[in-house]
């Protein structure tokens, strides 16, 4: 059974290369590897035992590298059917890798686990030219990797930023970490202070938080006043800022103004 689910899944993965690199139409692929992992699926649904197939440590970490590889799939339906795959796989382990939720701090942020880094490089892999929307397979896998630094934030956030490349991405994540703090609490006042930070230094350049922003100009909640409305009152003088991002730290200033009308008082009077 376990050689069977490995070549299926190969086959699936040879599919998906050749529907990216455009060797065969890109019905008959997707058509082909839907087939195959819905076929995949209804076996594990039917077999009563699934994790004892996963057991053996090399064939849980086998099935888990090519699931994950799956995810820069083109196709809704696979990369639906593939996050249940790792959903049941990491069913027993809180949602999580083994090696995330066990994670030994210690060894420093250079050893970080593998079903991390293996996220991060996937971003990089299907890194897409439109810079005002995520594709599918990109919010998947931020997804998964939000929920794997809310896991151990301080530790798994740092190798993030060290390791991340997409831009769009990482203010994906960032504002996804930020936005579910602010309703559950998840994060500490001085991670999320940080957070925004670095939104901040990144609002000049991202035309994805710029729409972001523009959308929900209270994004920088935690920040203070004084220090958010300075921050952006620079920006808005910056010579090379672009018109649509004068317009989002605009919408950002005016909401921040109209939020904190008593402190902003004092900020003008101070500058």
């Amino acid at each position: 059974e376990v050689s069977v689910i490995l070549q299926i899944l190969q086959v699936v993965l040879h599919l998906m290369s050749l529907e990216n690199d455009g060797q065969v139409s890109n019905n008959i692929a997707t058509i082909k590897q839907v087939n195959y992992l819905r076929g995949l699926s209804s076996f594990f649904g039917k077999k009563k035992n699934i994790m004892t197939i996963f057991e053996e440590e090399s064939v849980h970490q086998e099935v888990m590298s090519v699931c994950i590889t799956m995810l820069r799939t083109k196709c809704q339906r696979s990369l639906e059917i593939v996050l249940s795959f790792l959903n049941v796989i990491w069913s027993k382990t809180d949602g999580l890798p083994e090696e995330i939720l066990n994670l030994d701090e210690s060894k420093g942020v250079d050893e970080v686990p593998e079903s991390f880094t293996s996220l991060i490089q996937e971003l990089d892999r299907v890194y897409s030219t439109n810079s005002s929307n995520l594709e599918p397979s990109e919010r998947a896998i931020c997804a998964l990797l939000e929920r794997f630094i809310l896991h151990r934030p301080n530790f798994l956030l740092t190798s993030f930023l060290s390791r991340i490349k997409n831009t769009k991405c990482k203010v994906q994540v960032l504002v996804s970490l930020q936005q579910n703090s602010r309703q559950d609490g998840i994060l500490p006042c001085d991670l999320t202070e940080k957070i925004e930070f670095i939104l901040l230094k990144l609002l000049h350049s991202s035309k994805y938080l710029q729409q972001l922003a523009s959308a929900n100009p209270s994004i920088f909640s935690h920040l203070p006043t004084n220090v958010l409305i300075l921050k952006l009152a620079e920006l808005l003088q910056s010579n090379d800022i672009s018109d649509y991002a004068k317009s989002a730290v605009s919408k950002v200033l005016s909401e921040t103004i109209v939020t904190n009308s008593p402190l902003c008082s004092a900020v003008v009077v101070n500058t």
